[in-house]
């Protein structure tokens, strides 16, 4: 924001033309070390005794994890949000706002 916000004459937060400047996404990137990159794969804890919660990712397993935001997802997700969190079995999940 900082670096393209002056772009249009005036430093107020907002860019004016956005395809006025190309922004290098990569500045955004974190700087990771190989035991980052591998905790996708760790085994989710029990904050409370830290015993393993479920198992985790497997190695090779990256093309199925779409299936987590899809098949997966309306089979077992959006059952969690309309009957336990809203209470309200219209609820609508693609209408969901962080």
């Amino acid at each position: 924001m900082d670096e393209c916000d002056a772009l249009g004459g005036v430093k107020d937060r907002l860019i004016e033309n956005p395809l006025e400047r190309r922004f290098d996404i990569l500045k955004l990137a974190c700087e990771t070390s190989a035991s980052d990159t591998k905790a996708v794969y760790a085994t989710p804890k029990d904050l409370r005794t830290g015993q393993d919660a479920y198992p985790g990712f497997s190695f090779g397993s990256e093309t199925q994890w779409m299936m987590q935001e899809g098949t997966l997802a309306n089979a077992f997700a959006v059952p969690i949000f309309q009957n336990l969190v809203f209470d309200n079995l219209a609820y609508d999940t693609a209408a969901f706002n962080w």
